[in-house]
């Protein structure tokens, strides 16, 4: 059936999940570049050595996860833990293991976009052997406390640089505007601090370089990009066309087919790996 399985039946909207099972797309063509490249890229058993090193000096609590609606290891089980962690799968599956970058964008405005980045980071920094960053560039969210610098995970001073200050200032490096979320392997970049000046700045070449840069550092290392509704978004269609896929979050019972539509056709070709459906109730996801 596809375009996400004629537009979710018509906007009626198909039986999935708090956050449901891939649903893949046959436009999807894995095309990942390989991580050993000049300039010092970290592969091999280095990599997984500092992987396996990158402890959290204050890791957050369950509890404190918890009220941040975040899965960690506490989690497994329970149908939204459970959920994300088939979601890591069937996206390894799709990619054949291979790291990527991953735009995840909402069909919709408060479609819960943040809410699935963020999550599904966690869930790739749960395998030891895998390391998540997670990047901030939902600009139209800026003053939004639920996903204010993807959810608040950083751990930084107030006003610390991100995303927009680096891609300003020519001379700061990556390495400054990275951060531990206190969750262990998972790392941050906030949007930063000139969330409403940097939207054409994401056309640069340095957005672009900064991307690959961030990938290549290490064999395991997954990049979830947390950005605004495609369909509605010009900075999400750009970063759509620099990241390897886009996966695709349509509420449940809150989108209508229209809208899905235009979210799939606003996809890049050969770009879409598939589509989650976000805030089912629990009670039917614990059902599948």
């Amino acid at each position: 059936m596809s375009k996400i399985e004629e537009a979710m039946r018509k906007a009626g909207q198909a039986p999935g999940a708090v956050v449901s099972r891939v649903r893949p797309q046959e436009q999807a063509r894995p095309t990942l570049e390989s991580n050993t490249t000049a300039g010092g890229a970290m592969v091999g058993l280095g990599a997984a050595e500092q992987i396996a090193r990158m402890r959290e000096s204050s890791p957050r609590s369950h509890s404190d996860l918890e009220a941040r609606r975040l899965i960690d290891e506490h989690s497994s089980g329970a149908p939204v833990g459970e959920a994300f962690r088939t979601l890591r799968t069937s996206l390894l599956q799709i990619t054949q293991g291979r790291n990527f970058s991953l735009l995840v964008s909402s069909v919709c405005v408060d479609g819960g976009a943040s809410f699935v980045a963020r999550n599904l980071a966690a869930a790739f920094a749960m395998d030891p052997g895998k390391t998540a960053l997670l990047l901030d560039c939902n600009l139209l969210a800026a003053g939004d406390e639920e996903s204010s610098d993807s959810g608040g995970l950083a751990v930084a001073p107030d006003a610390a640089p991100g995303l927009t200050d680096y891609l300003q200032r020519s001379t700061m490096k990556a390495e400054e505007i990275l951060y531990p979320s206190g969750v262990a392997r998972l790392r941050v970049i906030p949007r930063g601090t000139h969330s409403t000046a940097a939207v054409e700045h994401f056309t640069a070449p340095r957005m672009a370089s900064l991307l690959k840069e961030l990938r290549g550092r290490y064999a395991e290392r997954f990049l979830i990009i947390d950005s605004p509704p495609i369909a509605e978004s010009a900075d999400s269609r750009i970063l759509a066309e620099l990241c390897d896929f886009v996966l695709l979050v349509v509420p449940y019972g809150g989108a209508s087919a229209a809208r899905i539509s235009a979210a799939v056709d606003a996809v890049p070709d050969g770009k879409l790996i598939g589509s989650v459906m976000n805030g089912q109730p629990e009670r039917l996801l614990a059902a599948h």
